[in-house]
């Protein structure tokens, strides 16, 4: 089915003029919005954990080709393609009053879950993005996510934890660095960088935040899964870009489920 689907979106390239544009991209979207009916998302409240990790806009394919970290590997879909709407679809209507939420992204604050939950779920959100933003960066490095992690598992000790990374999420500070005041999928778009170089900084990227997550393994007990909100579209067809709401392109819903076992 999948191989079927490909080719015959494939086939409708002749279809991408720019005046075209906006009704090839809904032609495809509702393809597979249809196809996705036959799949169900992966919710996080439904697996068993003590400590979950979250990479930011992490695919599954990437994750499968750079991971070195050792654990059972399977490709779940996620419950959105966008940060919002995977937290509300994972999170709402629950008391987790068991869980830390440590949150490097800024959309996962206080407010904006108030916003779209009504409420806060968790005992507590850490939001590390406040106090550890770097401006030079542009983004939260994930050594001040390790350094706040350590300390809120020592001061509140016997919760289970949510760890959430912005890597490999753009802005790229990995080995091979890609950062700029403009989206990374804006110049992917207009053609001011190929996409060549932007996969293979997102997958230095990866790389990177993975440094730090085998490191922030030390401390962490029982069962630890590494996972991601969401994935990004990297010119798939020449109409999709980064991530957006409610768009089931694989490469934004299928995303990594790694489980570690540390007694």
């Amino acid at each position: 089915m999948n191989i079927i689907l490909t080719k015959s979106l494939t086939a409708l390239r002749g279809v991408w003029k720019p005046v075209k544009r906006a009704i090839a991209w809904h032609l495809i979207l509702n393809i597979y919005r249809l196809a996705r009916l036959t799949s169900s998302p992966t919710l996080l409240m439904e697996e068993v954990w003590d400590n979950l990790i979250i990479l930011d806009a992490c695919r599954f394919d990437a994750f499968s080709m750079v991971n070195w970290i050792p654990g059972t590997l399977k490709k779940i879909i996620s419950a959105g393609s966008t940060t919002w709407e995977w937290f509300v679809n994972n999170f709402k209507v629950r008391k987790l009053d068991d869980i830390i939420y440590i949150s490097a992204n800024p959309f996962i604050s206080s407010y904006y879950v108030r916003k779209w939950l009504g409420s806060i779920p968790f005992y507590k959100i850490i939001e590390v993005w406040r106090f550890g933003w770097n401006q030079k960066l542009k983004t939260v490095h994930p050594s001040t996510v390790n350094k706040a992690t350590i300390i809120a598992l020592k001061r509140y000790p016997g919760k289970r934890f949510i760890i959430h990374y912005l890597q490999p999420h753009y802005p790229f500070i990995g080995r091979l660095k890609l950062i700029s005041d403009e989206y990374v999928f804006d110049m992917l778009r207009s053609g001011k960088i190929s996409v060549d170089l932007a996969w293979k900084a997102y997958l230095s990227n990866l790389e990177y935040v993975l440094i730090f997550v085998e490191k922030m393994l030390k401390y962490l007990k029982g069962d630890i899964c590494i996972t991601s909100d969401h994935g990004n579209a990297f010119g798939r067809f020449g109409v999709f870009y980064g991530h957006t709401a409610n768009v089931p392109l694989p490469e934004l819903i299928e995303v990594p489920w790694l489980k570690i076992r540390n007694d």
